[in-house]
């Protein structure tokens, strides 16, 4: 009996289970079935359009004078004068006399050297007017061809040495006596002045520091990928000088001095790969009392060449650096490669698209060439 018990029962509740379960389902709400949603995201764009734009380029450099000096003495001797356009910030136009030396020695010497070379001028018409009266003698009394000697031609020849050795110490002490007074080569502007009145200065020693004003520089590095926006040559060939707009900021206004690149460093810069423009600017300092002084930081804007059938970009757009998504007809998102000609600060300017090309300008966060698109704006009419 317990063994019939054991089979039995757990048959008898296995049953009862299943009966229960058909009547739940019997019974029960019927669930609808469905396909799953697809996400088709929503995005906003831009009709590509094609146009011509000049490719300028862009840098900064440090303004500097072109021509640099120091003014030292050639001669030993006390300072006797110093022009009042040596204090610093002076101004002083070329062939002005900057510094005057005491000159007595170096005139005392040209009268002795001239008193030297009169001597020796008279002494050379003596040997000439002797040989002169020995070669008529000769003439007169003699036979054949005279000799040299009795010529007088060696104490002639003694003569007219002795008449340029004079000659040449005339010379040294002029230019001794022009060394007494530091004249300007150029017109420029002081920056430091190492000498005073009463100083005594002595060889190669500096007086004054100054730079030229007739032209300042600017040295602009660029990347070699730029230079063929612009008409240069890294290997120095001719090339017409190209415009520059340089800008600074003058307390709050913005001033602007035209330049143009005239020429290239002959060699890259080891440290960044770039090469070295110099702009030029001319008559910096003078008249508008905003100069372009040295040790002034710029900005400078160099002209480049235009191009035709380029598109103007906001930056953001380009993704995985030349590579921009196109939304095409059947809504779908196309990745299309495009080149990079220039980048800017918020636009980029690329070749590879169409005209009305539908340039997604939506940032996702995951993107399948392909994908299926809303384009904002065209849900109504759907």
């Amino acid at each position: 009996m317990k063994l019939l018990l054991k089979i039995v029962l757990p048959v008898l509740l296995l049953a009862g289970g299943l009966a229960a379960k058909s009547l739940l389902v019997a019974t029960g709400p019927q669930v609808e079935s469905r396909e799953p949603e697809t996400y088709v995201p929503a995005v906003e764009v831009m009709e590509a359009r094609s146009t011509t734009l000049r490719l300028d380029v862009h840098a900064q450099g440090v303004v500097r004078a072109q021509r640099t000096a120091t003014f030292a003495a050639e001669v030993a001797g006390k300072v006797v004068a110093v022009d009042d356009s040596l204090l610093a910030g002076g101004f002083f136009e070329a062939g002005a006399v900057l510094v005057r030396i005491d000159d007595t020695d170096a005139r005392i010497a040209l009268m002795s050297a001239q008193a030297r070379a009169a001597q020796a001028d008279a002494a050379l018409a003596l040997e000439q007017a002797q040989g002169e009266i020995a070669r008529r003698d000769w003439e007169a009394l003699g036979e054949g061809d005279p000799p040299p000697a009795a010529l007088r031609l060696p104490q002639r020849q003694a003569a007219e040495a002795e008449l340029a050795a004079a000659q040449a110490a005339v010379h040294k002490a002029e230019v001794d006596l022009s060394r007494c007074t530091v004249v300007a080569p150029f017109a420029g502007r002081t920056v430091r002045r190492t000498v005073e009145l009463g100083t005594w200065v002595g060889p190669g020693q500096p007086l004054v520091e100054a730079y030229a004003t007739d032209a300042a520089e600017v040295m602009l590095p660029l990347p070699l990928e730029d230079l063929v926006f612009l008409a240069l040559d890294v290997d120095g060939a001719d090339a017409a000088p190209v415009p520059v707009i340089l800008e600074a900021a003058v307390g709050d206004t913005l001033r602007r001095w035209d330049a143009q690149i005239t020429r290239v460093a002959a060699t890259l810069d080891e440290r960044d790969r770039m090469v070295r423009a110099v702009a030029r600017v001319e008559a910096p300092f003078r008249g508008s009392g905003h100069a372009l002084a040295p040790g002034m930081f710029v900005q400078a804007t160099l002209q480049g060449r235009q191009e035709e059938g380029v598109f103007q970009l906001p930056r953001y757009v380009l993704r995985g650096g030349d590579t921009v998504l196109v939304v095409d007809a059947e809504e779908r998102l196309r990745k299309v490669p495009v080149q990079v000609l220039q980048r800017r600060t918020d636009t980029v300017i690329v070749r590879g698209l169409t005209d009305g090309d539908r340039v997604c300008t939506t940032t996702l966060a995951l993107v399948l060439d392909g994908m299926r698109v809303i384009v904002a704006g065209t849900e109504a009419e759907q």
